[in-house]
């Protein structure tokens, strides 16, 4: 269901966004999936409150706190929520959001890309993306997740629109960005071989863990990938973080929650994550994602999410709510 906007309480707000920016209890990682993250509150309006239908402790993992048949239905239901599915008719509820990249490497001047980002409210495993590279080139990428994810990248003055298969979904997107396609959406929610680790506390919250192992044509691209981690909120379904873990067991990339903004519509509002940084651990290289305006309440048809469609840009109503 598309999110009804809601007012929402400041306190309560920068609350989960010192929680969201501080984990605590399970591990010292942080949040993955650009997406998710963009949607985390529009989507659960009421996020920050709820009483838990499962017990978990306080501290640590508790591996049998949710039976077998229990961990599969949660997180059949999770999965549900990435189906990439092209809306069914015109006037799909949706977003727009003009965003910037940077790229902060540990050494070298400051890399700055700027772009828009489209989608649905009702389906996370869509989304397309633009970033115009000097006057007259634009990059355009189409992410369709599900049990059979595509990424279609189109640009400029190349004539045809390219299917981006193996390594080119780890490339980055936009050129001397550390952003790919992977960060972009979860290929991996719908990868076959998962399995149930326990339940602990996220971000303050209660939360069910889970693994997932790359299949065997991830593994020939990307051997450094070991498993992905998943956290998902007890009482919403909801992402609550994501770590990829390399070879030697130890957390290779992640996600950073840095703050949030309030996006006024007339009579109500939605709150939305403005800033995400991405940090390599590897390299110590970090990408900030930060959106500077949003459109909220537009609408979209199948049309703007076919790959035929990557070479001309959506048609925003409007209007733009900028931001500090």
């Amino acid at each position: 269901m598309p999110p009804s906007p809601q007012n929402r309480d400041p306190k309560v707000v920068n609350s989960l966004s010192r929680r969201v920016s501080s984990i605590s209890g399970v591990g010292e990682s942080r949040p993955l999936a650009i997406v998710s993250l963009l949607l985390l509150l529009a989507s659960n309006p009421e996020m920050t409150e709820g009483w838990a239908a499962t017990r978990v402790p306080a501290r640590g993992i508790d591996p049998k706190a949710l039976k077998v048949e229990q961990a599969s239905e949660r997180w059949e239901n999770f999965r549900k929520q990435f189906r990439g599915v092209l809306p069914q008719a015109e006037g799909e509820s949706g977003f727009a959001f003009l965003a910037r990249l940077q790229k902060f490497p540990r050494r070298g001047e400051v890399i700055t890309r700027k772009g828009s980002l489209y989608g649905v409210w009702s389906d996370q495993g869509l989304l397309r993306m633009e970033f115009p590279v000097g006057e007259e080139k634009t990059i355009s990428v189409l992410l369709r997740n599900g049990p059979k994810p595509e990424v279609w990248r189109f640009e400029s003055g190349e004539g045809e629109t390219r299917r981006l298969e193996g390594a080119d979904w780890f490339a980055p997107l936009a050129p001397d960005i550390d952003y790919s396609a992977f960060d972009a959406f979860m290929p991996f929610v719908h990868w076959e071989n998962f399995s149930y680790v326990g339940s602990g506390r996220v971000i303050g919250r209660p939360a069910h863990l889970f693994k997932c192992v790359p299949p065997k044509e991830v593994q020939d691209v990307r051997p450094d990938l070991s498993y992905v981690r998943v956290a998902v909120d007890d009482t919403y379904d909801a992402l609550l973080r994501v770590e990829l873990f390399g070879k030697r067991g130890v957390v290779e990339r992640k996600f950073s929650v840095v703050g949030f903004k309030k996006v006024p519509t007339g009579e109500n509002h939605y709150w939305i994550v403005k800033t995400i940084d991405l940090v390599d651990l590897r390299s110590r290289d970090k990408t900030r994602l930060r959106i500077e305006a949003a459109a909220v309440e537009e609408t979209f048809g199948p049309e703007t999410f076919r790959k035929e469609s990557l070479d001309r840009s959506p048609q925003i109503k409007g209007p733009y709510v900028f931001f500090d």
